[in-house]
């Protein structure tokens, strides 16, 4: 389980550091931005495109009055703090270094490896120079998330901002590289989420079911049985059999230690969750007593998720994800908490998650075509879950079921028609991809 150590603290310059157990740190942070900021002076920031913003998508320019919200600045490290970083997070794992399991609060996360105070100041200085408004500073300082109208996108980022629909999926991007005043370039890697995009959720559909209290499982709605012999985890009748998992299942197929759920594991230490809290990232609205009643069905006690709606979701559009990743995850551990963040971007979802550190085990069921997300996009993904691991947060992430054609559409390929990819969500190093 997952522990959090509280370490001494100082003010160097006007910057938290923390005591000498944190060996390899800089000792202070120094500014990135120096003297006045020139709109004359542009940089732009490469890679910063979808690959779907292409033109024959495209249908035209957004009105200007339309609102984006969720934008968010990514910010970059200095050469030394990368460094210092890294050995930090190698001796978090060294069982023989006296920074072995010491985790990182964000805000030591932040202060330590984040840029300067003066150079957040001056970012968000500029931003609201130009009628945008300041969302949130994450507090480990890898992003800065701001909103406006279409109108003040392009007018600070110099990036036209068209309406595009591919692959059924209406959206909004920007339609070339945003530039930025090249003095805030040290600091600011990218622009990321400049479009409306959504990640994918994993699950695929299958046949609906419910819950037979007579036979004591499911069922398929069509038909309370079907002739012939069976699997018990399947059912249906002949040429159209579906799958169906509850918790007893899973704990069986995948041999989890649990006496209650596996009847396979007789002996040994039972693991229940007891003590740990599972996190949830999602983008959609569920309903507790769906998630109480499930419980009450397949594990015999009643729960209910703590709720995280980060800014006020009502779609139910990936609900069915939503469901499947708390009730299954509540289900091989049924004595976890569950705390279920969501979010109507889902990346907002993920940050609250991070900025709250109160989860030990964070799952992501999403993902999106690595090589179709922008520069900015794989490294607000890659700053998340580094993060996390510095932390203590274990991340585990889907690598989505259509394996190697992570870039066709929507799941139903199982032949790569764009070569051979994967999802950007789960690529990065310090997460665990499943």
């Amino acid at each position: 389980m997952r522990r959090l150590w509280f370490l001494p603290c100082f003010a160097v310059a006007g910057v938290l550091m923390c005591g000498s157990t944190l060996r390899g740190q800089t000792p202070a942070i120094a500014p990135r931005i120096g003297g006045g900021i020139d709109e004359s002076s542009l940089t732009a920031l490469k890679g910063n495109v979808p690959s779907k913003a292409r033109a024959q998508f495209d249908e035209g320019e957004v009105a200007p009055a339309t609102q984006l919200t969720h934008v968010r600045l990514v910010m970059s490290r200095s050469e030394e703090q990368q460094a210092a970083l890294d050995r930090y997070m190698a001796e978090l794992q060294d069982m023989s270094s006296p920074n072995y399991h010491k985790w990182l609060t964000p805000e030591q996360f932040g202060k330590l490896y984040g840029p300067a105070d003066s150079d957040i100041a001056a970012i968000v200085a500029w931003l609201q120079s130009h009628g945008l408004k300041v969302e949130e500073v994450s507090t480990g300082r890898t992003n800065i998330a701001f909103s406006g109208t279409v109108n003040q996108m392009e007018r600070s980022f110099h990036a036209p901002i068209h309406s595009f629909v591919a692959d059924g999926e209406p959206f909004y991007s920007n339609t070339t590289d945003p530039k930025i005043p090249t003095a805030l370039a040290a600091v600011v890697s990218g622009v990321a989420r400049l479009n409306t995009i959504r990640p994918k959720p994993h699950h695929v559909g299958g046949g609906m079911g419910k819950f037979d209290s007579s036979l004591g499982r499911l069922a398929p709605l069509n038909s309370q049985s079907s002739n012939g012999a069976r699997p018990q985890l399947t059912t249906g009748s002949a040429g159209s059999y579906t799958l169906y998992l509850v918790p007893g299942d899973a704990a069986t197929i995948y041999n989890t230690p649990n006496t209650n759920l596996n009847a396979n594991y007789s002996s040994g230490t039972n693991y229940t969750g007891q003590g740990v809290t599972i996190g949830i990232g999602g983008d959609a609205t569920i309903q507790p007593t769906t998630f109480e009643a499930y419980r009450n069905a397949f594990l015999g006690f009643a729960a209910v998720p703590n709720i995280t709606n980060v800014d006020g979701v009502t779609s139910t559009m990936d609900s069915d994800e939503a469901y499947i990743d708390t009730e299954l995850a509540g289900g091989l551990a049924p004595e976890a908490a569950i705390h279920f963040y969501t979010s109507t971007d889902l990346v907002s979802a993920i940050e609250q998650a991070i900025q709250d550190n109160t989860v030990d085990i964070f799952s992501l069921s999403f993902g999106a075509c690595e090589m179709g997300l922008t520069t900015a996009d794989n490294a607000l993904i890659n700053g998340w879950w580094e993060q996390a691991a510095a932390q203590g947060i274990a991340v585990t992430v889907s690598t989505g079921d259509s394996r190697s054609p992570t870039c066709d559409d929507n799941n139903t390929e199982y032949l790569p028609k764009s070569g051979l990819q994967v999802s950007g969500f789960p690529s990065p190093q310090y997460n665990i991809a499943v």
